[in-house]
């Protein structure tokens, strides 16, 4: 529970959610990155019960092309955790869970994940929506 302030406890429970910098380093972004790419490029298998979704738009105008899939990665998802050894490491890095349990108690279950990496100035954003619907 050291990681929260008295005010991030606060924000998250005024507005539901929390920005948290440098939860996770350089080198940890970084091998989140080249692993995803790895997937997406299929180098390494894709995880059970995940799909590859890339940016429709650039579906649209013909750009996507199988030397630059990861370029146009709109995500990867929904159960890396479940399968997928590194997803899983992070899903469960003890950084994060200690952030959780600050936020929410000691009984935290992660029945999703998803990797999301839209492309610059293509597309649109995620709109606002509750995935707890779907699952």
């Amino acid at each position: 529970m050291g990681l929260l302030s008295e005010a991030q406890r606060a924000q998250y429970r005024s507005q539901g959610y929390l920005v948290v910098e440098d939860l996770f380093g350089p080198a940890d972004c970084e091998a989140l990155n080249r692993h995803a790419e790895a997937v997406v490029m299929e180098q390494v298998p894709m995880p059970e019960r995940c799909a590859v979704w890339l940016e429709p738009d650039a579906e649209a105008q013909g750009l996507v092309r199988p030397e630059n899939r990861y370029q146009y990665l709109f995500k990867i998802g929904h159960q890396m955790q479940m399968s997928d050894a590194l997803f899983q490491r992070y899903a469960m890095h003890p950084a994060l869970v200690e952030l959780l349990e600050g936020l929410v108690g000691p009984d935290i279950k992660c029945v999703q994940s998803m990797f999301i990496d839209k492309p610059a100035g293509l597309g649109v954003g995620q709109p606002y929506h509750q995935d707890a619907w779907y699952l």
